[in-house]
């Protein structure tokens, strides 16, 4: 083999070499530019928009969904609002409604309390495990209400309590009654 044609044979290695070499610094460049950020698959959470007595709690989410318990929803920030099965105020945005002071049960929702079954007043009160739709008579049959709270800093609430119970706005109600017809918050199953 000449010189000159072997230098040709290692020219054209050194090229095939270096368009390899830039065939895959471009396609992984074109992997790169192509990449889709990570889909938010947060749990979702809605106030319902029926508004139900307290023997009828249970049944009230739509499918996929149920009752939620006060703890599976009470750090809102890691879940997303269900904007098509949920309440809307109109400065909600995708976010859920407050609790509007203007009217006694806007935006108060039916909540899962973790109790043992109570039909009584005060904290943990839930209809009878969401069996009784009794009308209140100052010592039974009432259950845990809650809503969002519209209000920054004290008195009204603390950093880490959004939420506010309904027997805390109207404390002469001692919660809400099971007869009282509110929606219900209602957490992907």
């Amino acid at each position: 083999m000449t010189k000159s044609s072997a230098l040709t044979v290692i020219a054209a290695g050194l090229i095939g070499l270096m368009a390899g070499a830039l065939v895959t610094i471009r396609f992984m460049s074109v992997q790169t530019v192509s990449a889709q950020p990570p889909t938010w698959t947060a749990r979702k959470f809605y106030l319902s928009k029926n508004t139900v007595q307290g023997s009828q709690v249970l049944t009230a989410c739509v499918g996929g969904y149920h009752t939620a318990s006060l703890w599976e929803v009470f750090n809102v920030s890691g879940l997303q609002y269900d904007t098509v099965n949920g309440v809307k105020n109109g400065d909600s945005g995708s976010g859920p409604p407050t609790w509007a002071s203007n009217a006694i049960t806007k935006n108060f929702g039916w909540v899962r309390t973790g109790n043992d079954s109570n039909n009584g007043v005060g904290i943990g009160a839930n209809c009878a495990a969401w069996t009784s739709n009794g009308a209140p008579d100052g010592s039974s049959n009432t259950g845990s209400a809650v809503g969002l709270v519209n209000t920054w800093g004290p008195p009204n609430v603390g950093p880490a309590w959004p939420w506010l119970n309904y027997s805390e706005w109207a404390p002469t109600h001692n919660n809400a009654g099971c007869n009282m017809k509110l929606p219900v918050w209602c957490v992907q199953s």
